[in-house]
């Protein structure tokens, strides 16, 4: 009898081990995994406030004018599938104190790894 339980147990913590597998292979959601970080990080100056907004840039109204899709004639803040061209992305990544966001004036702690991963999936 030991062993049929130690059995079910194994089996057991292998579903649940499978499933979390599966789970962290989701495809990456924006309001699940993208929109807490823009709204920790970002929206005090990319926000619905107009008149803490910098840039003309909004990441709470993804499609709005001021969205981070839209054309702004040389570059775009995020263009899908291409992170070479996603000035988000450059800005995210870069080491020049004067392009890095959020930018230090902010005391905003910088993107962890991890949530630079998810945005670069994001992105792509």
């Amino acid at each position: 009898m030991p062993e049929r339980s130690f059995l079910t147990s194994a089996v057991a913590i292998l579903l649940v081990l499978a499933g979390h597998c599966i789970h962290a292979g989701d495809d990456v959601a924006f309001q699940r995994d993208i929109r807490p970080i823009l709204s920790d990080r970002c929206f005090h100056c990319h926000g619905p406030d107009e008149e803490a907004r910098e840039a003309e840039l909004r990441f709470d109204t993804i499609g709005d004018e001021e969205g981070p899709f839209q054309d702004r004639g040389d570059y775009q803040v995020i263009t899908p599938h291409n992170l070479q061209k996603s000035a988000l992305w450059d800005r995210l990544t870069t080491h020049d104190p004067d392009e890095m966001m959020p930018p230090a004036g902010s005391h905003k702690q910088p993107l962890s790894v991890a949530q630079k991963d998810l945005i670069r999936r994001w992105i792509l």
